[in-house]
């Protein structure tokens, strides 16, 4: 008993207690050998408990909740297995890891093994996807699986789309977010502010056209052509940058923000800018505060709206968005009757 209070101690001393790579990753196997379980730990406990079934369930249930077990399932098989050998034998796949690193190598697992041998795993999930995981559009709705190349062309990867055939008769503003894009993972946004972050992004502020943009529906962002946004606007939706005040200037990205805060007092002189720690450059002051931003608005016909949403994900393959800032799929006559775009200059 003593030396196996030992070995415990040893175990949970190289683990790890309290650091922050303390997680690591293990498979129980039954009596031939074969894993039947993934799961990820920290510390010595699920080492504790190798023939009391209920108790190596407790330690599991404590460390992995109900994410991705099927318990029933598990118990049985343990029982069954402590019943036959007297003990479940624990392999320690990867250790030293963080709580995140350890989701990954989890799923990994999961998804591998599952995808060699269908079924056999209590795992009723493939654990946790990855950050492009979660924000991809999978046609099939699994965010998270091994596929061969072809299932993962034909339900994951980017879609190529023609605008102008999709819905070419809509009133869009196209903005372009290249810059700002990156940012997210710098300033380490979560997974709630995600949206928060595309949609400030692409808010303001834009050198465009207040009384052309005023006749659009539709605000598409998007990152090197991929739809990552879609909003609905009207023609109060749009204002210059000093007719915003701070409870509704954007946040992200703080990068950005911070010089653009200093910019909305519409009587701010450019020496009073420069002397709170704007930007020197008087010209990009004037220019700045007289580009313009939106607020996005409720939808007036939702099943367009949901119809457009579908866009997310998909690559633009008109030519026409690669070098531009911001674009629309229409002009304005005199009499303010709309024209849309499908020449070959525009696609």
């Amino acid at each position: 008993m003593s030396e196996r209070n030992d070995e415990l101690t040893r175990l949970s001393y190289t683990l790890g207690e309290n650091m922050e790579d303390r997680f690591y990753v293990y498979m129980l196997q039954d009596d031939n050998g074969k894993p039947f379980y993934i799961g990820k730990g920290q510390g010595g406990r699920v080492f504790c408990h190798e023939n009391d079934a209920d108790k190596l369930l407790e330690v599991i249930r404590s460390e992995n909740g109900d994410r991705n077990v099927d318990y029933s399932k598990l118990s049985e098989k343990i029982k069954t297995i402590i019943k036959s050998s007297g003990k479940v034998e624990k392999v320690i796949i990867k250790w030293g890891l963080t709580e995140n690193e350890a989701f990954m190598c989890e799923s990994a697992l999961m998804n591998m093994y599952d995808y060699i041998f269908p079924e056999t795993l209590t795992n009723i999930s493939n654990g946790h996807a990855s950050n492009a995981e979660k924000h991809s559009h999978a046609l099939d709705g699994y965010k998270t699986k091994a596929r061969n190349v072809q299932d993962f062309l034909d339900n994951v990867a980017i879609r190529e789309v023609e605008f102008k055939e999709y819905c070419g008769n809509i009133p869009v503003v196209f903005i372009t977010i290249n810059k700002s894009y990156p940012l997210m993972y710098k300033e380490k946004c979560a997974d709630l502010q995600r949206e928060d972050f595309i949609y400030d992004s692409a808010r303001g502020f834009w050198d465009i056209n207040i009384r052309r943009t005023r006749y659009a529906k539709y605000v598409l962002a998007l990152y090197r052509q991929i739809v990552v946004g879609v909003y609905p606007v009207n023609e109060d939706s749009w204002r210059v940058t000093t007719d915003f005040d701070e409870k509704e200037f954007p946040i992200y990205p703080k990068k950005y923000r911070e010089n653009d805060k200093l910019l909305i007092q519409k009587n701010r002189t450019y020496d009073e800018y420069k002397r709170l720690g704007g930007q020197n450059d008087e010209k990009w002051f004037d220019t700045r505060r007289k580009r313009i931003g939106f607020e996005k608005c409720k939808p007036e016909n939702s099943e367009e709206y949901s119809y457009l949403c579908k866009l997310k994900g998909t690559y633009l393959k008109d030519r026409f968005f690669k070098n531009q800032m911001s674009v629309y799929n229409y002009d304005v006559d005199k009499d303010g009757k709309l024209r849309f775009y499908s020449s070959p200059n525009w696609c």
